[in-house]
């Protein structure tokens, strides 16, 4: 798939927030909903879906390695590893 530098943005911007909803990096919003957030983001980066607009599409699109993302959103800064299915967050 060929995208502009326009589309390529946004896609790109769309995996960057679900990241930092995952880090709970929203300052302007509640606990409860910076909690939401964060549920949803691990949900969508884990889930196996491949439709437009999911991870593993994106990702497939951009031609980033999702397995590679995946391993690095496991990681804490603290250097333990952690897994959404495993309910180990």
């Amino acid at each position: 798939m060929e995208w502009d530098e326009a589309e390529r943005a946004l896609w790109c911007a769309v995996i960057l927030q679900a990241f930092l909803d995952v880090m709970r990096v929203a300052y302007d919003v509640h606990v409860e909903a910076r909690e939401i957030c964060r549920e949803r983001a691990l949900a969508w980066f884990f889930s196996e879906q491949v439709n437009r607009g999911s991870f593993k599409w994106i990702c497939d699109a951009l031609k980033l390695n999702s397995s590679y993302l995946l391993k690095g959103l496991q990681k804490r800064p603290t250097g333990r590893v952690r897994h959404f299915n495993q309910g180990v967050l």
